[in-house]
């Protein structure tokens, strides 16, 4: 199993807390183990590597390559800071959770030895199922993506409705005031349709002549 990344205090184990201080917790299984809060993100790092010893982890699961044994990395761990009865019993639980993970870790390392096969199906099955949430978390994902483009497309073809609306809305609106529009050039002359010969005088004489005989 590869191993975790370092959390955003720089050191595996430790996490930063609003109040400036910092803490420790190892894993052992599925529980977690909360080692204690320190003054500095070194200090909690210290008290991990010591607690990852105990507990068998290998070497680069750790977060210093400075220790070679068990009793240095203890020795290089801050002292626990035992002040009241409640953290007294704190501690005396910690006790007893770490001797009871010491017990299942060393458990464990025989199994994965004496069967290595079933070793290797745990792992294939842990990493389809990974796989396969991966796969659920990406469909679900698409499927966000798609209804949302949806969505998008109906709150367009919407507002493309309403402006098509409001566009013949206001051409209606137009068109019901008084017409402005002028008779074209050729209903100007429509009463010319009479002959002319059957409307003026006789040949020979003027127009001035014409209107002067009334």
């Amino acid at each position: 199993m590869p191993p975790r990344r370092r959390s955003a205090s720089g050191y595996r184990g430790v996490r930063a807390r609003p109040s400036g201080r910092f803490d420790a917790e190892i894993r052992s299984g599925e529980e977690r183990i909360r080692l204690g809060t320190f003054d500095t993100a070194h200090e909690a790092a210290r008290a991990y590597d010591a607690v990852a010893w105990r507990l068998g982890r290998p070497r680069r699961h750790m977060n210093f390559d400075d220790v070679w044994t068990r009793e240095q990395a203890e020795m290089l761990a801050p002292p626990s800071p035992i002040v009241t009865t409640e953290q007294r019993r704190r501690a005396r639980e910690l006790e007893q959770r770490l001797l009871v993970a010491e017990q299942d870790e060393r458990v464990r390392l025989e199994w994965a030895r004496a069967f290595p096969e079933d070793v290797a199906a745990t792992e294939a099955f842990y990493a389809q199922k990974k796989e396969a949430k991966a796969k659920a978390a990406a469909k679900k994902k698409a499927d966000r993506d798609r209804r949302r483009a949806e969505s998008a497309a109906r709150k367009a073809e919407r507002a493309e409705k309403a402006a098509r609306r409001a566009k013949r809305a206001e051409e209606k609106k137009r068109g019901a005031g008084p017409s402005m529009n002028m008779p074209t050039s050729s209903s100007s002359f429509e009463w010319t349709t009479t002959p002319v010969s059957d409307t003026t005088p006789t040949s020979g004489s003027s127009d001035f002549d014409w209107e002067d005989s009334e």
